[in-house]
This record gives structure tokens, sequence and C-alpha cells, in this order.
């Protein structure tokens, strides 16, 4: 396959415009891309055009609603927005009056996206600090009716409790994202951009973004004076408006699709008009090879797609399921054209490897493919090796990889990003100054050669495949664990220890399979049989190291006589129970347990036996409970909840309670608890979801 990489390469690498690149970048930049603005759309316009001139067929704008009502899978679809003017001006006291905090003809970030217009004419109004303004105590003693709240928060943040305590304005400055700390901010003139939902159900209030440096000047100005009064304009309108998708495809020969996705809608030139440049040049810069002869036209076709980030995408799986279902693999480009002279910049693979995403090839290949470039990148001869290129595996892959990723969709879909600035992103400073030529050529050159490899794929190019994605398992199950071996010295509980590797181990030898079984979809119908035979024995490989793995884990144990140990300090049944009713448990109470088992040292039985504690002291007519959240750490893995199935991440002791034949869980998909016990049903039965983004 080297051979055959190589020259894919080359064609693409002497086919491929940075210059041309760059130049879509500022252009799309100067676009006003707020969510479902006029801007927007204009934007998409340009993106439909350069389709077009490219050569691809089926271009078109895939209109939908943008009402603030409409949902689409989790999310529910922002209202249209258009602006005319917003400007901010402080009119008392006197030594400051005249002076212009925010004006949204200069800096288009100044007026918060979706925001609601003043009175016409505009209205001045006393501004009272808050500092935070997402809690109820924030404003005791302080009366915000009829006045804007000046905060360091996000408007969107505290939106809700301004709203319902009279306020009828917000401005922010977001330092709270910078620096906590009292030295001046790195970039003081940057103004953060923000937005709001647009959602019909909700009430909000006309709301500015100003600067840091605008910021500490009012902040200082409320606390010399104690009053300080502004006059503010928003002309703007919310409505019910129509937006849309951009896609084009370069056709295959069957109905198979591979899928690039980029966001259009922030206004930055990193994020995202980078992501949506690269996508334009990869579909001019492939349909023109293969126009050219220089390339075969593919087996399955390339789709691109361009939208806004979370709801274009929804809406495009809503509305075109028919299409998703031969879509086998996706790429989104997000933020990718970051200067990594200016910034220490390394391009980030993110795989799909969290347990709600949809097992497959693409993440080994994706991650063969970016090596085998970088060696290319490299060589002294290469135009590319101007500046040396890094990168390294994401442990996060972006939003709409995320979505199409989705079990429930089962489009895997990886992410390429060479990350964000954080004094600049989401800011007024994330501008074409900061794009790198290079860096979005060779994010291009992957791209390109990701998407035609897997387009043009057949049985040679996937028992290829299933050999370098065995090879990789069997290194990544042993990587795993060496970090538990590495553990063994400082952890007392063992035997947890032991079932952790089991759990883990076990959990990453069949998401190994199933990716390998996702091979299938490149080898014609007629074919799997004797690929299925192929993979079986690759897949037994793999089963192998995990034995091997269990074997030299359980040695280990045994060398360091743990067992032993542990009996020595260890915990019985009838020990736990006595405790328990030293502690108050008694007969018939319903408790609430959030323990770790590891925190108890060794018990005999391990989790089952702190369970069987729990029942027995509080009885048949008593009840226990714990929290099987689908959380890890602050992130969402709900995929699609299912109380049967969906692992709890909240301890070993939640998870083996949830699995019990007696136990009932709630219906809460990210915050649900099971129970034990006579009031079982009756607890978990009318969990109520409350609403949330996504």
């Amino acid at each position: 396959m080297e051979r055959e990489f190589k020259n894919l390469y080359d064609a693409i690498e002497l086919e491929f415009s940075r210059e041309r690149c760059y130049r879509l970048v500022y252009e799309i930049f100067c676009f006003n891309r707020e969510v479902y603005s006029p801007g927007y759309y204009e934007a998409a316009k340009y993106c439909m055009d350069d389709l077009k001139e490219s050569g691809l067929s089926g271009v078109e704008i895939l209109d939908y609603p943008a009402d603030g009502i409409t949902k689409y899978g989790d999310y529910i679809m922002p209202s249209a927005w258009r602006i005319k003017e917003g400007e901010l001006i402080i009119t008392y006291p006197e030594e400051a009056k005249g002076k212009v905090l925010a004006r949204y003809s200069e800096n288009r970030c100044s007026v918060i996206s979706l925001s609601p217009p003043t009175p016409k004419g505009g209205i001045e109004a006393e501004v009272v600090f808050i500092s935070d303004g997402m809690k109820e105590k924030d404003y005791e003693g302080i009366d915000v009716k009829g006045k804007i709240i000046f905060t360091h928060q996000l408007a969107r943040s505290i939106m809700r409790l301004a709203v319902e305590k009279g306020a009828i304005g917000i401005i922010q400055d977001a330092r709270y994202l910078y620096l906590k700390s009292n030295k001046l901010y790195k970039i003081p003139d940057s103004v953060r951009w923000h937005f709001l939902l647009g959602w019909k159900f909700e009430k909000n209030c006309f709301a500015f973004s100003i600067s840091p440096r605008d910021g500490e000047y009012l902040e200082n100005l409320i606390k010399k004076y104690g009053k300080v009064k502004v006059f503010a304009n928003v002309d703007s309108e919310i409505y019910e408006g129509v937006t849309g998708n951009v896609t084009g495809v370069i056709p295959g020969k069957g109905k198979e699709e591979i899928l690039l996705v980029a966001h259009l809608n922030e206004p930055g030139a990193v994020d995202n008009a980078s992501g949506c440049a690269v996508l334009l040049e990869v579909a001019r810069c492939l349909n023109r090879l293969i126009k050219k002869g220089k390339l075969p036209p593919p087996k399955r076709s390339i789709r691109f797609l361009l939208g806004a980030e979370f709801f274009g995408i929804s809406s495009y799986l809503a509305n075109n399921k028919d299409k998703i279902q031969n879509t086998i693999a996706g790429l989104n480009l997000d933020c990718v054209g970051i200067d990594p002279k200016k910034k220490n910049i390394i391009l980030k693979v993110g795989r799909t490897h969290a347990h709600q995403d949809t097992p497959s090839f693409v993440d080994d290949l994706l991650e063969w493919i970016v090596e085998k470039s970088s060696q290319e990148f490299s060589r002294e001869d290469s135009p590319e090796s101007e500046v040396p290129f890094r990168w390294i595996k994401g442990e996060y892959i972006e939003p709409e990889s995320r979505i199409l990723s989705d079990r429930s969709v089962g489009v895997p879909t990886p992410s390429l990003s060479t990350g964000i600035d954080y004094l600049t992103y989401h800011t007024s400073y994330d501008r074409p100054d900061q794009i790198d030529p290079l860096t979005l050529k060779r994010t291009g050159i992957i791209s390109a050669i990701y998407a035609y490899f897997i387009a043009n794929a057949g049985k040679e190019e996937a028992r290829w495949l299933a050999e370098e994605m065995c090879s990789r398992a069997k290194v990544r199950i042993i990587s795993e664990v060496e970090k538990y071996i590495s553990k063994l010295d400082k952890i007392q509980d063992k035997e947890s220890l032991l079932d952790d590797i089991e759990r883990k181990i076990g959990y990453m030898k069949e998401r190994e399979m199933e990716a390998v079984d996702s091979l299938l979809k490149l080898v014609p119908k007629a074919e799997h049989s004797h690929f299925k035979d192929y993979i079986s024995f690759l897949k037994k490989e793999i089963k192998k190291v995990v034995k091997d793995e269990y074997g030299r884990i359980n040695h280990l144990l045994e060398t360091l006589n743990v067992k032993r140990r542990l009996k020595e300090k260890g915990f019985t049944k009838e020990d736990l129970k006595k405790d328990l009713k030293k502690l108050g448990l008694k007969e018939g109470d319903i408790v609430m347990v959030h323990s770790s088992l590891r925190s108890l040292g060794y018990v005999e039985g391990g989790a089952n036996t702190v369970i069987d504690a729990l029942i027995e002291t509080v009885g048949k007519k008593g009840t226990v409970i714990v929290p099987t959240h689908t959380l890890e750490g602050r992130v969402y893995v709900g995929g699609v909840f299912d109380p049967e199935t969906s692992p709890s991440f909240v301890g070993t002791l939640t998870e083996v309670f949830r699995k019990r034949k007696d136990a009932v869980r709630s219906r809460h998909p990210t915050h649900s608890v099971a129970a034990i016990g006579g009031k079982a049903v009756e607890i978990t039965k009318d969990h109520k979801v409350g609403p949330a983004l996504g």
C-alpha cells in the first residue's frame, strides 16, 4: 500500500493550491456569518458557487426553517436574525460622557448574535455591576429592574435569571475566560463573540460584548461614581426565516458515499473559515484530478457539506435519511489553519473512541495517512518541508463528528483540527492573519487522501487495512495494561484493580473487533463470506492478546502475594452490616448511597458484598438507591440511552448495582439512578428530564 499512497500523495500535492485555499479563507471571513443571518446565507451562496465552478455535481443549498421552534434530533433551530446597527455609549458621569463602548459597524462581535432590539430609537438606562450573575445570591441587595447588567460572565449564562429579575439588557466583557488575576489581559482590546439561541419559548433582553480593557474601565467608573448610565441602541429583527446547508458531490459508481463536513456559521478565520476553505479546495483538487484522468473515478461518491454547527448537521440527518444510510464514513474539518510559527500548534487527529461512537476502520486509516504524510512533509526535497510538522492523537472529536459518529446515526467521522489560540478563540482577533497557507495545504492533502482512499477502496485495501488495524489494536491493549501495571504497588485494593482491567480490556476487545468487522463495507457483497473468514483469523489474534494480558496481570498479582495481604486487612459482609447499623441505618430506611469501593479497601466478595450488606440492613421494606449517571468527568457520553445497557460512570459499585436483576433504573439519560427494595419502582418511575441543548 506504500506505492499506492505515494502515487496518491504526489498527485494531490501537485494539484492542491495553498494560495487559492488562503484566498478562500479571506473571502469567507469577509461575510458576516452570524447564526441564521442574511450574511450566513450569502456565505452559503458563495460556497455553492465555488463548488459549481469546481465542477461538482448536485450542488445546491438545502433549505430548512430558522424559526426558533423546529426541532431536528436534539436541537431546536434558532430564529433568523438581521441587524442594521448597534451601539453602546456612556452618558453619565460627565467625565466619561460620549465614550463608545460598542459599535456593531466597527466590530461585528460587539452585539451578541440573536440579540433582541432595544425600543426603537434606543434607550438610556443605569448600569449595575454583577461580577457573575449565574446564581440567585449574586442578586441579593441589588435592584436590576429596568437596568442593564454588566458582568464578567457570558450573557447567555445569566440571561434567564437576569430577565426574571427585570433587567432590560446585559453587557459582558467575558473576563472570567481570560485571566483570573489582576494582570492586564494579553489582548485587552479583543471582543468576545457570543450568541443567544433564539428559541421562541425563551425570553431574552438585548446584549452587548465589550473588550476587557473597556470592561475594566466601566467597572472602575461604577466603583468611583456609584451610578453610570449608558445609551443603548440595537436595531435588529428576530423573525421566522430559512437557512441552509451547502452540498455538492463528486459522483461515484454506486449509492455509497463518503461525507466531508465543515461548519460555516462562526465568524472567525480559524473558526471556521479555515475548515470551509480546505473543504472547498479538496473538492476542487480531487474533481480536477479525476477529470484530468490523473485519478480514476471513485467507486463511491464523495459528498461535501457546509452548514451551521450542530443545527445544520442535525437538519441534514433528519431530512436525508436515505443518503445517511448509504454513508459509510465521514471527516470533520474544524479550525485547521492556525499558523504553527506564531503559535505552538499541533494537528489533532480526533478518534471516534467514546463508547457511543460507531466502531470503525476510519481512525486507524486516518492515523496511518497522517503518519505517511508526515514523512513526506519532512523530506528535504519536499516543498512542504518549510516548517516541522507535528501531530497527536486527540482525546476529543469536534461536535459534528460526535453527532455523526453516534451509533444511532452510524457514520464514523473522525476530525482534524490544528486547534485554537485561546486568547483569540471566539473573539474579534480571530482574523486571517492567524492563518498559515502551508498548514491549510497539509490538512487538505491529508483530508483528500483519506476521502479518496475510502471512496475507491476494495477487497485488497480492506485486507491490508485489517492487518494494520490488528497490529495497532494489540499495541493499544498492551499499552492500556501497562498503565494498570504501573499502579499495582500504589493501590491496596488489587482485586478491584483487576476488575477494572477486565472491564476496560474487555470493552477494548469488543470495540476493536467491531472496528475490524466494519471493513466489510469496503468489500463487494459477493466476497463477504471469504473476507469474514479472513478477519475471523485476525480477531482471534486480538482475543489471544487479551487472554495473554489477563494472564500477565494475574501472574504479577500472585507474585506480589496480593490476596494474602488483602485478606489480612479486609472486610466481610457481617463487618459491614455491623458498621452500617452503628451509623444509624435500620430496617425500612430509604438510603441514597454514593461511595467509592476503593475507599473501603479490600472487601471479601467485592462490590456485591457491599450491596448485599446495604440491602440486608434496610430489609425488604427498605430501599437502597445509587446514582448511575451516564457522565464521564464532565463530558456527556450518553449516546442513545438504554436503562438496561448504558453503563454508569460513577464507580464500580454503581455499575455492579445497576446490573443486578432486582435493580430498577430511572430513565433520565444523563443523571439516572438505580434502586433495589420495596419502593424501587415508585422512586424511579417518574424521573423528569429538564430542558437542555442537546
